[in-house]
């Protein structure tokens, strides 16, 4: 399982309500809660894609919990 949290590079809080789309041989999808979390129970840890919102965020190692600033 990893986690990613969702964070505005603007004001430093975190974002609730992203649409995250973690590509791992298919798309994972979540959306970030209250704590601007969104977690992948079937995604292992390594090397994915990343989008947030529809934007690539680029081929990120996710492991435990990884920030994302948007």
């Amino acid at each position: 399982m990893v986690s990613i949290k969702v964070v505005s590079e603007a004001t430093g809080s975190v974002v609730r309500g992203s649409r995250v789309v973690v590509y791992s041989g298919g798309n994972h999808v979540q959306y970030t809660d209250d704590k601007g979390l969104a977690h992948f129970e079937d995604v292992s840890p390594g090397s994915h894609t990343v989008y947030i919102d529809g934007k690539e965020k680029g081929v990120l190692y996710l492991s435990g919990i990884t920030p994302v600033y948007i």
